[in-house]
C-alpha cells in the first residue's frame, strides 16, 4: 500500500506521502510529483487521496519495479524508452528522498519527460540506486521550481507506515 494526499498550503504544493514500506514511500512521492507536473487541466484537487490498492512494488530478483501514473497498455516497452540511471548518496533517509525527487525533477525539466516507471535496485537509509524510464511530453501542466526540505521528515507513524510531507515550490 502506498498513497499520497494534497494538503492545504498558501502558495506552494504540499503533499503527504504514506506507505507500508520505504520503497512504497519513494513510489508515492514520485507519483505525487508526477501528478503535479501532469495534472489534468492544470488544476490540483484539494485534499484528495490517491490510493493505489494492490500497487505495491513487485520484488524482482534485482529490482523493485513499478509503473507510475501515465503508464498504460500503450506505453512503449522499456527498451524503447528514455532511461535515467540514478546513484544517490545522502545524509539520511529524508535527505535521500528529497535528493531523489530533486534529481528526477531536474532531469524532467531538462528533457521534458515524465518518468513513469521506476526500478529500485538498491535502497538503504542513505543510498539509492535506481533506473527510471520516461516518456517525452510537450509541456508540464504545473511548473515545479524545487523540491524543498521544509516539513520533510521520513518517519514511521502510529499505524506503522512510513510517512512524510513534501513541499514543492511552484
Amino acid at each position: 500500500m502506498h498513497r499520497y494526499d494534497f494538503l492545504k498550503h498558501k502558495c506552494d504544493i504540499r503533499l503527504k506521502a504514506e506507505a507500508d514500506s520505504l520503497e512504497g514511500l519513494f513510489y508515492a512521492a514520485l507519483e505525487g510529483m508526477n501528478s503535479v507536473l501532469a495534472a489534468e487541466n492544470g488544476s490540483l484537487p484539494e485534499a484528495s487521496i490517491h490510493s493505489r490498492p494492490g500497487a505495491n512494488a513487485q520484488i524482482l530478483p534485482e529490482a523493485s519495479v513499478h509503473n507510475l501514473p501515465g503508464a498504460s497498455a500503450q506505453t512503449l516497452p522499456t527498451e524503447n524508452r528514455e532511461k535515467l540511471n540514478l546513484n544517490i548518496d545522502s545524509a539520511d533517509t529524508t535527505a535521500l528522498l528529497i535528493d531523489f525527487l530533486s534529481e528526477v525533477l531536474t532531469e524532467s525539466n531538462i528533457e521534458y519527460r515524465i518518468f513513469d516507471k521506476l526500478e529500485l535496485q538498491e535502497l538503504k537509509e542513505n543510498h539509492l540506486t535506481a533506473v527510471l524510464y520516461g516518456k517525452s511530453v510537450d509541456r508540464f501542466d504545473t511548473d515545479i521550481k524545487a523540491v524543498t526540505y521544509h516539513e520533510a521528515d521520513v518517519k514511521i507513524n502510529r499505524k506503522g507506515y512510513y510517512e512524510t510531507v513534501i513541499v514543492f515550490d511552484i
